[in-house]
């Protein structure tokens, strides 16, 4: 009885996400998430590490995890996730975004065309902060902007006037969904209040 709030907190959702994970001898490969809690990991994948191997996990809209494998299976295997209580939160944050997109059909930052950009444009955090930075490229869904450091998943920004949140981790910044989407590309062009390229 006393291990029930626990496994409540780590319950697991069914999610299909795209995947890649990094080895200690420095390979990396492709796989899928099938299912994610803020303790653990189920990666489908034709490679399976060794049980005890130290894994950096990649995941398409939640960013970065990593753990050491504890079960392995015909397809694929399972990971226990090392990470801070506040990083179990984010990953509970982001999980129940991309779990809710898919409910509603899959909807996400691939689901509209997306146009490289270049252009500049400026990021509003919580905290009051402006930050200035590029658009590597946009969609009417969502935006991927160049950032160091990059904003946590599950945070809500404002890219220039266009309210969003952050949905996922990438190797120059970040990805973000937008609330409220724009209706045309030229009126996000407007939104997001672009500027000279540099």
């Amino acid at each position: 009885m006393g291990r029930m709030p626990d496994q409540r907190r780590h319950r697991r959702i069914s999610v299909r996400l795209g995947a890649r994970f990094l080895l200690p001898d420095g390979t990396e490969h492709a796989g899928e998430l099938v299912d994610m809690s803020a303790g653990g990991v189920a990666i489908e994948s034709a490679v399976r590490p060794e049980l005890g191997a130290n894994v950096v996990i990649y995941i398409d809209q939640i960013g970065r995890v990593e753990g050491c494998v504890v079960r392995q299976h015909e397809a694929g295997f399972a990971v226990l996730i090392s990470a801070t209580a506040l990083k179990r939160e984010r990953i509970v944050e982001a999980l129940t975004v991309a779990a809710n997109r898919e409910q509603l059909g899959g909807e996400d930052l691939r689901r509209h065309d997306r146009v490289a950009s270049g252009e500049v444009t400026q990021l509003h955090l919580p905290d009051g902060r402006t930050i200035e930075c590029r658009i590597l490229d946009l969609s009417l869904s969502g935006v991927s902007l160049e950032i160091h450091p990059a904003p946590a998943i599950g945070t809500e920004v404002h890219v220039g006037k266009m309210k969003g949140r952050v949905v996922r981790l990438h190797d120059h910044g970040i990805g973000i969904e937008f609330i409220d989407m724009p209706r045309t590309r030229g009126s996000l062009a407007n939104q997001l209040g672009e500027r000279t390229r540099h």
